[in-house]
């Protein structure tokens, strides 16, 4: 009976037993690898009362609702050969999908919204999304809930709704399996059409400023798609939806992107820069803002040559009378190599300088190095004047001097590093999933994964220490 109350099957109070499930149909709910961890169950008859018309079992040792898709175990390999996913709402969606129309491609949210869990499992096989749901309001803000969060993961979303007060399997028993494949080879939309039409529908041209904030709306969604050809085409098809001149909706785009990647400390240069103006301050712009404007498509090397720059231009700064910036970001850096020459030539001479003499003068090391070498480091150390004009020119941005901060930013780009290499080593596990596996490959594998998303939040945590303040 121990087992029956931990399993969630049946509830009990004080001497006394219940059937958690009874008088429901009940669903049972599996984990990827086909085993079954939860049950779901619905009411048989007409809803009474307050009683929901769905309930679930209790998370478990083995159950998180968060990290399931119902069907995902049964649908996994076809949604790879077909590389697409049908997301629907319920559980008898998927069941109507797969025996209505044979289609095995189908899961369910099963009434949650998307979780980062749920969508990684389902990014292992697939990067296209198409979601089906009920036309009505509740099945519309399902739909753009569920849009941004899909973007911002990288995978391509299309919409299709349904006429209003229909599910798929209401609609499919009403109008049978060929019209149903008809209606939704026909419906389909990718998320700008659909935002346009949903959020235009609902404003009027006598109320310009609210179609202006359907736009910025439809532009926010933009942002937050990893890929820049994606977001550029998109942008395009956005002005021409609206009859808008596109250097207007980039313009929206670069507000936007600003705001989602201001940070609590840039928040606060900026702040200073409004109050005390901009004439007597140099026009440099915080370098962290110039490097991870768009933090996903950042590349390995691009973090490195900033490591290297901070440790030619501040590596001298003492941090506390026992220790140099320099020190304390090749401590930090434990024993990660670098992939840019570059970067590694410069690294490589640092470390025999230090092996040899212990403390490291910068102007010292720039006079004793080769022609080779010495130009990099003269490169590397320009770049934030040279970059800095052209972001003044074009944003009018300005901010204080980056060594008023200069612990913080050194342990940024490292941070920033580590997690994208991270990133980089959990999408080649990825990869290495979607291929047929025997069961113990595949449950190494997933441990990997775990660690490797361990280790990735751990790294995320320290970074949002510092980002923080």
């Amino acid at each position: 009976m121990e087992e029956l109350v931990a399993a969630g099957l049946v509830i009990q109070n004080g001497a006394k037993i219940y059937d958690r499930f009874r008088g429901r149909l009940m669903f049972p709910i599996h984990n990827s690898r086909g085993q079954v961890v939860a049950f779901a169950a619905r009411h048989m008859t007409t809803v009474a009362g307050d009683s929901p018309k769905y309930i679930n079992s209790p998370e478990t040792s083995i159950y998180h609702k968060g990290e399931l898709l119902y069907g995902f175990s049964f649908a996994k390999q076809r949604i790879k050969q077909e590389n697409n996913c049908y997301l629907v709402e319920g559980y008898t969606d998927v069941l109507a999908f797969h025996h209505m129309v044979g289609w095995e491609q189908v899961v369910a949210s099963a009434g949650t919204s998307l979780t980062e869990a749920q969508m990684g499992y389902l990014f292992r096989f697939t990067t296209k999304i198409t979601l089906v749901f009920d036309g009505d309001q509740a099945g519309i803000r399902a739909a753009l809930r569920g849009i941004d969060k899909l973007l911002a993961k990288g995978f391509e979303v299309k919409i299709i709704l349904l006429p209003p007060g229909e599910d798929p399997d209401s609609y499919l028993r009403k109008i049978g399996a060929a019209a149903f494949i008809h209606y939704l080879n026909h419906a389909i939309q990718d998320f700008i059409t659909f935002k346009a039409g949903f959020l235009l529908n609902h404003t009027s041209e006598q109320h310009p400023v609210e179609q202006a904030q359907c736009i910025r709306d439809i532009v926010r969604s933009i942002v937050a798609i990893p890929d820049e050809i994606t977001r550029s085409l998109f942008l395009k098809k956005c002005s021409k939806l609206f009859s808008i001149e596109e250097a207007l909706l980039l313009s929206t785009y670069h507000e936007l992107c600003n705001q989602a990647t201001s940070t609590p400390l840039l928040q606060q240069k900026r702040s200073f820069i409004k109050r005390h103006g901009t004439g007597n301050h140099s026009p440099y712009v915080d370098h962290r803002k110039l490097h991870f404007i768009n933090k996903l498509t950042t590349s390995i090397e691009a973090y490195e040559q900033e490591i290297m720059r901070i440790v030619l231009t501040y590596g001298c700064v003492k941090l506390s009378e026992e220790q140099y910036l320099y020190e304390y970001m090749f401590l930090e850096l434990g024993d990660i190599a670098f992939r840019s020459a570059n970067c590694i030539m410069l690294f490589d001479y640092f470390k025999k300088v230090l092996q040899l003499g212990g403390t490291v003068d910068i102007q010292c090391c720039l006079d004793g190095m080769d022609e080779a070498i010495k130009k990099i480091a003269i490169d590397l150390m320009a770049s934030p004047h040279e970059i800095s004009e052209a972001w003044v020119k074009k944003y009018g941005i300005y901010t204080v001097g980056e060594i008023d901060n200069v612990y913080q930013m050194s342990l940024e780009v490292i941070l920033r590093l580590k997690i994208r290499l991270v990133q980089e080593l959990i999408e080649q596990n990825r990869e290495e999933l979607t291929k047929e596996l025997t069961l113990e490959a595949e449950e190494h594998l997933l441990q990997v994964h775990q660690s490797l998303k361990a280790s990735e939040c751990s790294i995320a945590k320290r970074l949002g220490t510092v980002v923080a303040q």
